[in-house]
């Protein structure tokens, strides 16, 4: 997929900065110019969503995904937590 992106220039391969092994993947100046284009719809139809809803109700989506961003990090730590102790236990 990355080489038919590449083809059509919307994508280049560069050096990852440290891991000389690496290579990353970012979008070409053609595509960053492409891309407001391309999300234009969907701006528009985001923004008829978003103004279906009252300020409270917006204040309380914005709430609800605010939690949700913290409770994601917290659940994250944890299974890094898990995971680490696993390694430990199965290095011993």
């Amino acid at each position: 997929m990355i080489d038919r992106l590449e083809k059509a220039a919307l994508v280049e391969r560069r050096p990852h900065p440290s891991d000389r092994r690496g290579t990353i993947v970012v979008p070409s100046k053609r595509a960053m110019r492409q891309l407001p284009a391309m999300f234009r719809s969907l701006a528009r139809a985001m923004e008829g969503l978003v103004s279906s809803y009252s300020e409270k109700e917006l204040a309380v989506l914005a709430d609800f995904f605010a939690r949700v961003g913290v409770l994601w990090q917290e659940e994250r730590e944890k299974l890094r937590t898990r995971c680490g102790e696993t390694a430990r236990r199965l290095s011993r």
